[in-house]
C-alpha cells in the first residue's frame, strides 16, 4: 500500500520524479499525486505538466510564427506529442524528460498544474 505524505506540500523530496495526480485538494490549491511507491500531496504552483497535445497542437499551429522554434525544435516536439497519445506511462515519462530537456520546448509546452486549472476556467473547460 503507498504511503501518503499529509506533513508537508513541498514536492522537492520528489523533485525529478513522474507522477499521477489522482484528485485536487485542499481548494483545489494542492494535488493527491501517486508516485511509485507513495502517494504525496503537492502544491499545485510546484508540479508541472506537459501541455495536453491537442492544446499542444492548437497553440503550436496559431503561434508559430510568434515561437523561436526552429525545425529541430518541431520534430521533437511532434515525438513528445507522439508518446504522450501512445498513453503509456513510460512514454509519459520519457516525453516530460524531452520537453524538459529543452529550453524553448520546455517554455512551450510545460507549466504548472496551477495553470492548467486556472486555463480551464478562463476558457469554461470543466475540470
Amino acid at each position: 500500500m503507498a504511503h501518503l505524505d499529509l506533513r508537508s506540500h513541498d514536492p522537492q523530496r520528489v523533485q525529478g520524479e513522474t507522477g499521477i495526480i489522482i484528485g485536487a485538494v485542499e481548494d483545489e490549491t494542492a494535488s493527491l499525486v501517486s508516485f511509485r511507491d507513495r502517494l504525496e500531496i503537492c502544491d499545485n504552483d510546484k508540479l508541472y505538466m506537459l501541455m495536453p497535445t491537442e492544446v499542444a497542437k492548437h497553440s503550436l499551429e496559431n503561434s508559430r510564427d510568434t515561437l523561436d522554434l526552429d525545425l529541430a525544435d518541431i520534430l521533437e516536439i511532434n515525438i513528445i506529442t507522439g508518446l504522450v497519445e501512445d498513453r503509456q506511462p513510460e512514454e509519459f515519462e520519457t516525453a516530460l524528460k524531452l520537453a524538459c530537456g529543452n529550453p524553448k520546448i520546455f517554455e512551450t509546452m510545460v507549466f504548472s498544474v496551477q495553470d492548467w486549472f486556472d486555463y480551464q476556467q478562463k476558457t469554461g473547460r470543466g475540470r
